[in-house]
């Protein structure tokens, strides 16, 4: 006996169910994007994930380029804890850019980086961790062998006295909400 595919994926908030769809063999998700972010508790979040198992391990996605670009639209991969700390790496499809960012509100961590990249193929996005660090790195569909990292980030800057573990995904958040993107090959490890 086996489990339906993406049995182990979970949501953040009251999610809109609607706003994500499973391949029948769980491999694609399709997500419409929602006008609510991570650094917000009132609305919902278009966001699906899985709890990170291991101290040491990677994540991986694979994201196509959207049809439709609606207003705003960012997307991409998410380390989340809550609404007061988390990290995502994205394509803002508006601007042209692939954005890390971090937020830590309790150690007053607020930083965003943004390379300029012709987002005109796929891109794979990743995640490798420690228990010492956190690596998010990205490359296009048109270059495949070339990773280009961000700054590493200490994973005591994500720690405090709870016992809510990390959740690894994908998400996706659009100015106006709506627009669908599509994700391959979900991985967290």
């Amino acid at each position: 006996l086996t489990a339906s595919p993406m049995v182990d994926c979970l949501y953040i908030r009251d999610a809109n169910l609607d706003d994500h769809k499973f391949s029948s063999d769980g491999k694609t998700l399709t997500l419409t994007a929602s006008r609510g972010d991570f650094s917000q508790w009132k609305e919902p979040v278009t966001f699906v994930g899985k709890r990170q198992r291991s101290l040491e391990g990677k994540s991986l996605v694979l994201m196509q380029k959207p049809l439709v670009v609606t207003a705003g639209l960012i997307a991409g991969l998410a380390y989340y804890k809550d609404e007061h700390r988390h990290m995502k790496l994205f394509c803002n499809y508006t601007s042209s850019e692939i954005g890390f960012e971090v937020i830590v509100t309790s150690k007053e961590i607020s930083k965003v980086v943004r390379h300029k990249v012709q987002l005109d193929k796929g891109v794979t996005f990743r995640l490798e961790y420690t228990e010492q660090f956190y690596k998010f790195s990205y490359r296009v569909s048109s270059d495949a062998n070339l990773w280009v990292s961000f700054e590493d980030q200490d994973t005591l800057d994500m720690t405090a006295p709870d016992f809510v573990g990390p959740v690894i995904g994908c998400f996706a958040n659009s100015l106006a909400g709506g627009g669908d993107v599509q994700f391959e090959n979900l991985e967290v490890e």
